[in-house]
């Protein structure tokens, strides 16, 4: 949220356009006014008068008796104050006037001289704490009998805006006035800033050394000696406590002030308090403690960067600075900072800390890195104005890599292509170049962008600009876009919506979890990824990005027995994450799905309901493998800790792992207060991708009958039938269109530690019916492989 004064905003460029039309415009361009707030004066009938001349009060020593020219009359008024002298305009409350909730100011006889009004001290009109003295007007603009405060900035009107992220320009006046400039079609006037250096070189007194350019691309630095660290004058006060910021002194206000002004922070550091007069910026050491300019102690990570002395830090970068550096009554010669911060780092340090200042918000978003020599002046223009301060020559400006204005092409006309208007050329010319924008050339337009605009990357971002300013209520409801669009299909996408469409049709309802875990469920996880620990947990549950979402499907299953949902089947699609190999976690997009309780959600009257079983999840996905159309995979007994040994089977296709299905153990489910027996099953969204075809081929159906052969052979009993059926479908030849099981026998007619597992065998051409004499070739070829491979024999 950005307040904005329109008295102070006014400095900048000059409008007598009614406030709630501004507003409204404002927020027709993207810059909404949530609020106006209309501040008004304190007091009534007051006036600017001039004091002409003083005598001393016969009969007190400390009071004098002022003759002050109001205008209309020369009004004779006793005062004690010790500031007053001849000649100082100053807000006088004429004999009627009334300040604050005081009875009406009268005329009355002080040690016997009529006094006739009173001139006022800056806490009688309720302008701020200081009644040390009357309050005297410096400002030339003032005219003798003016009403008070009508020209003094008081009646002010504060305009609440929401500045969107991704305009980071707009947190300033500046950047508020280049947009009303825009909108009224008028030219903004920017403060000329000359400084008045002294023969003292900066850099014989400060050097600055910048260790991480990623982090700091830029800093720069300037002396200002012989400051006289004092209250801030009435006007400066005022602009500052109108938008909510506490006045402290005229230096820390003045940094402030430009920090409005210029969208740009500034940082003032007590010199005299640099140790080795060095500034190092660099980062923070893991564990770190420093002491912020709010007296809280934070504990700094190796990811934070700090603004250092010789010896210590002094600042956290582009935040907050420190206790030991800071600027205080006993302050004559301040070092000026002004800077350019990466924004990432800024933000992740500032969210880790939980600290949001008016700097970090600027940074985080990314302010102007080649403004900082005119903030850093001007703020030396006006420490040497106000505070008295003698400016040393030269700044010392550490900028390795400069960071240039981008260049866009603009084709004139995609413009009516995109927005379905025609725009006139003069009138886009004249928006751009109002925005700053330096244009060359006729068709296409050579745009460079400045550099405080960081938004602008393309060239559909300059048509935004032109249409915000011409206005969008300018394209009419039948106006028509023409859009070369993109047929580039979004693989991913398509394939995870898929396989969506095929869960719920199968009965299955997809849930959405967060994607943290507490440490006492990370020890369900597989450990083939290392687990990423959250620096700022919101709580104890959520220690670790989860790797593997298995925990979070227990934790729904859990939820619904406690509200008696006892038959579930429940699937999710989301991101697990591993340690990162770069700046950030390595994520991996999988799919997990468990079902629980009975086989029918509802019980049907002629038959017992029966209960899910390890079977039936792998009857599940061998149906969702055959929808995606998915070939030769086959499972493959394996092991997870969370999983029961005796059902867990890993799914392989051509070799290459993609999932894995199981039981839960009973000592897991446990850990969740879980009775019931849960299925779980978790894959690999990207290697499923790889096997499933994107364009499937449709065949009629043959008109030829199959042929079924029946084929019953006996095994050893660790031989699985998935790696049977593998081999059977190897040697089988293309006829062999499905092997199927029908049977598995274990008993008395079978030899200990054997099996007895049947199949049915289906034969189909597309072109003819089969003949026996060509089916037992294969029939034969299978059952060597067999008995080559697994000792196998057929069951007599």
């Amino acid at each position: 949220m950005m307040k904005i004064s329109v008295n102070w905003l006014k400095d900048y460029i000059s409008f007598d356009t009614p406030i709630n039309e501004l507003a409204d415009r404002l927020t027709m361009v993207g810059l909404e006014v949530e609020n106006i707030v209309k501040t008004k004066p304190h007091f009534h009938h007051v006036v600017i008068g001039k004091i002409i001349q003083i005598n001393k009060h016969p009969s007190a020593e400390k009071l004098n008796i002022c003759r002050v020219d109001v205008g209309n009359a020369v009004l004779q008024i006793v005062c004690g104050a010790p500031n007053v002298s001849s000649g100082i305009k100053v807000p006088v409350a004429k004999i009627g006037a009334i300040l604050g909730d005081q009875d009406p100011i009268e005329a009355k006889s002080i040690r016997g001289i009529q006094s006739e009004g009173m001139i006022c001290s800056e806490k009688e009109l309720q302008l701020g704490d200081d009644h040390s003295g009357i309050l005297i007007l410096n400002n030339s603009q003032f005219e003798i009998g003016d009403p008070f405060p009508s020209e003094s900035g008081i009646e002010d009107s504060i305009l609440e805006i929401n500045v969107t992220p991704n305009r980071p320009d707009c947190l300033s006046y500046i950047g508020i006035a280049r947009e009303v400039g825009v909108i009224l079609g008028k030219k903004i006037s920017l403060p000329n800033v000359s400084v008045h250096e002294n023969n003292t070189l900066t850099a014989d007194h400060i050097s600055i050394e910048i260790q991480d350019i990623k982090a700091c691309p830029r800093y720069c630095g300037r002396i200002v000696n012989h400051v006289r660290i004092a209250p801030s004058p009435t006007w400066l006060k005022n602009r500052l406590e109108s938008i909510g910021i506490r006045s402290i002194n005229n230096v820390v206000d003045i940094t402030n002030y430009v920090l409005m002004e210029t969208g740009h922070p500034l940082h003032g550091f007590d010199y005299e308090r640099i140790q080795n007069k060095q500034i190092i910026i660099k980062k923070a050491k893991r564990g770190e403690i420093f002491t912020s300019l709010d007296d809280e102690k934070r504990e700094l990570d190796s990811n934070d960067l700090l603004i250092c002395d010789g010896k210590r830090g002094i600042a956290l970068a582009g935040i907050m600075g420190g206790t030991n550096s800071e600027i205080s009554n006993s302050t004559k010669n301040v070092f000026l900072e002004s800077a350019y911060f990466n924004p990432m780092m800024i933000r992740q340090t500032a969210k880790r800390l939980g600290m949001s200042t008016e700097a970090s918000q600027r940074f985080e978003r990314g302010t102007d890195p080649n403004n900082t020599v005119y903030a850093i002046n001007r703020a030396a223009q006006l420490i040497s104005k106000i505070a008295g301060g003698r400016i040393t020559k030269g700044i010392v400006d550490v900028y390795p890599k400069p960071i240039n204005p981008s260049q866009i092409k603009l084709r004139l006309s995609r413009i009516p292509a995109i927005l379905g208007i025609e725009i006139p050329q003069k009138k886009i010319h004249s928006i751009l170049s109002k925005l700053d924008l330096q244009l060359k050339g006729k068709d296409p337009v050579q745009v460079t962008v400045p550099t405080f605009r960081p938004d602008l990357k393309q060239e559909i971002d300059l048509i935004e600009e032109i249409i915000r300013h011409y206005g969008y209520d300018k394209i009419k409801s039948k106006c028509t876009s023409i859009l070369t669009l993109n047929d580039r299909q979004n693989q991913e996408y398509e394939f995870t919506e898929n396989l969506r469409d095929i869960f719920v049709g199968m009965g299955f309802m997809e849930t959405i979890n967060i994607s943290m875990l507490s440490k006492r469920q990370f020890a369900l996880l597989d450990q083939q990824f290392t687990p990423v620990q959250i620096q700022n947990p919101l709580s104890p549950d959520t220690i670790f990005l989860r790797t593997s979402i298995i925990p979070n499907l227990l934790n729904t299953i859990r939820w619904n027995y406690n509200h008696s949902v006892n038959h579930l089947r429940i699937f999710e699609i989301g991101n697990i994450f591993s340690e990162k190999t770069h700046s950030l976690p390595d994520e991996h997009l999988v799919l997990s799905g468990a079902i629980s309780g009975a086989l029918r959600s509802k019980p049907f009257w002629a038959e017992k309901n029966q209960k899910v079983n390890f079977h039936h999840l792998k009857g599940i996905i061998e149906n969702v493998l055959d929808r995606l159309h998915i070939r030769g995979s086959f499972f493959k007994h394996g092991e997870h800790p969370a999983l029961n040994p005796e059902y867990t089977q890993l799914l392989y296709c051509k070799n290459k792992m993609i999932g894995i299905i199981g039981e839960m153990n009973h000592s897991t489910l446990q850990q969740w207060d879980i009775e019931n027996d849960v299925f779980v099953f978790e894959f690999f969204l990207k290697n499923i991708l790889h096997f499933s075809p994107q364009k499937t081929i449709n065949r009629s159906i043959t008109k030829y009958p199959p042929v079924k052969r029946d084929l019953a052979i006996v095994v050893d009993e660790h031989i699985s039938v998935g790696s049977l059926q593998k081999l059977i479908y190897q040697v089988g030849g293309k006829k062999l269109i499905s092997v199927e099981l029908f049977d598995l026998y274990r008993g008395n007619q079978i030899a200990a530690r054997k099996k007895s597992v049947a199949f049915t065998l289906t034969f189909l051409s597309p072109s003819r019916t089969l003949k026996e004499e060509e089916i037992e070739p294969s029939i034969f070829a299978i059952l060597d492989a067999l008995k080559k491979t697994y000792s196998a024999s057929l069951r007599s």
